[in-house]
């Protein structure tokens, strides 16, 4: 899974550098590269961690890629669906997948500065830490995020931060016993 969505990935830059899109309503004008993460556990940390920031354990570090396919282009302030999958580990270093669709707003200044944000949902897939098994489910999702447009190679690209809630969820342990609070990095063409 991880190699599918690294080629993913790759695809989806070669798409966003190779020149102007269809103007079909059904292909994606833009392509969002998600780099997770960092977490913060609001109840309380996993002192076990394998790579825990902070004695506790509160703060994680949780490596991952995602792309993301959106309808408006960068630059364009608005509401455009948004579809995505990824991959990162979770805070016991182990593989946790999804798949996310919702509605996503970016609004652009004069300046170039954007704010943002998602509001959707996603099924996540990853194994549980007591039993081994691989387990399913759904979770709401939601991001805010800020960033600046630049150009690179002549086309316009996005770099932005995200903050994101998760929620408490007893499906599978990856999610259990606390909130958390999840930043990422994204990049857009």
């Amino acid at each position: 899974m991880k190699r599918g969505l690294v080629a993913l990935a790759v695809a989806g830059l070669g798409v966003g550098f190779a020149g102007e899109q269809d103007s079909s309503w059904w292909i994606p004008k833009s392509w969002t590269f998600n780099f997770f993460g960092i977490s913060y556990h609001l109840q309380e940390g996993v002192k076990n961690a394998p790579r825990k920031l902070d004695s506790s354990g509160r703060f994680v570090f949780n490596p991952g890629v995602g792309v993301v396919a959106n309808w408006k282009r960068v630059d364009e302030s608005g509401f455009t669906p948004a579809l995505g999958v990824g991959w990162f580990q979770d805070c016991a270093d182990r593989g946790l997948y999804h798949i996310v669709g919702g509605l996503r707003y970016r609004y652009v200044t004069q300046g170039g500065w954007t704010f943002g944000f998602f509001v959707g949902g996603g099924a996540f897939y990853g194994e549980d830490w007591d039993t081994g098994d691989y387990q399913w489910t759904a979770l709401p999702f939601g991001f805010i995020s800020l960033g600046h447009l630049i150009e690179l190679g002549g086309r316009k690209v996005l770099p932005e931060i995200n903050v994101t809630y998760v929620p408490e969820n007893d499906v599978i342990s990856a999610t259990q016993d606390t909130d958390i609070i999840f930043t990422f990095l994204s990049l857009s063409f």
